[in-house]
């Protein structure tokens, strides 16, 4: 039974500080992308977000926003879905979102990071004998 409600992922999430812009409920925000995947991404808010009912809280998948995420010289506009909020303190200021039909800019974009972070961990070298006189 504990297989049906596997937590497992479908892709890797990468952590990253990005800070971006987006429209949440026809309102600008900013934020700041704690970590992302191919199909989504953790977004911290600069301010609390406009949850004003209980409702809102229940059924925050009817929720759509527009993230602008620098990318090179330009800006990539995503649709997102929220997936889930987090509440931090009283307010809630973060959300996982869903991406809407990834754009191949966006694919590029986290193939990019996804590059990099493996280009840059540090080598360990060849693993040293261990001393037998101890």
């Amino acid at each position: 039974m504990a297989g049906i409600y596997s937590k497992k992922r479908t892709y890797e999430r990468l952590p990253v500080h990005l800070q971006v812009n987006y429209f949440y409920n026809n309102e600008s925000y900013t934020g700041t992308i704690t970590n992302l995947s191919l199909n989504g991404m953790f977004i911290e808010a600069d301010r609390p977000l406009p949850i004003k009912s209980k409702i809102d809280v229940l059924n925050p998948f009817k929720s759509y926003c527009v993230v602008h995420l620098p990318f090179m010289e330009m800006k990539l506009r995503i649709i997102v879905k929220v997936r889930r909020l987090v509440k931090k303190d009283s307010d809630f200021t973060c959300m996982g979102v869903e991406i809407v039909n990834p754009s191949q800019e966006y694919l590029e974009f986290v193939g990019s990071i996804r590059n990099y972070c493996h280009i840059n961990i540090p080598d360990r070298g060849p693993e040293l004998p261990k001393d037998k006189t101890t």
